[in-house]
């Protein structure tokens, strides 16, 4: 009956992101779900107000990354709705993000990392060249967003 009652609150439409992405992510860590990645991908649509998107990932990922680390789906989830942004939505999300991810133990944030560096990496593993002068604020960015910057 509890699950049930939660199904019913998360499926409404005037829910804040930050409940209803917490909301979807104890349903389903205990089995109650089916289409988290289908609630995620629709909370992070273009459709979606960044602000709203970022409230639902930051209701998602309370209490760890760990999520993130072992489902690809949804870890591409994220990466492709955060490389959509604008760089203006990007500067307004980017506390909310900053505040996630900072919650994050260290190893889970490097795992999140070495997952996003080697996403999309074919078995031969392409070599590209990289210009690393234009990549610097990208990665500095990054960085920051972990929590991992200056050391």
């Amino acid at each position: 009956q509890w699950l049930g009652t939660l199904r019913g609150i998360s499926d409404r439409q005037d829910l804040h992101g930050l409940i209803e992405g917490r909301l979807t992510r104890i349903l389903l860590d205990c089995g109650g779900l089916d289409d988290a990645g289908d609630r995620m991908s629709r909370a992070m649509s273009r459709g979606q107000p960044p602000a709203r998107a970022a409230a639902w990932v930051e209701g998602f990922l309370a209490g760890g990354g760990l999520l993130m680390v072992h489902d690809p789906r949804l870890l591409g989830l994220v990466d492709g709705w955060l490389t959509g942004l604008s760089s203006d939505q990007f500067t307004d999300v980017l506390p909310l993000l900053r505040r996630t991810f900072g919650t994050f133990a260290a190893p889970e944030r490097r795992a999140v990392g070495e997952r996003l560096r080697s996403a999309g990496r074919d078995a031969g593993e392409r070599d590209q060249t990289v210009d690393e002068r234009r990549a610097a604020p990208a990665v500095a960015t990054v960085l920051s967003i972990l929590g991992t910057a200056g050391r």
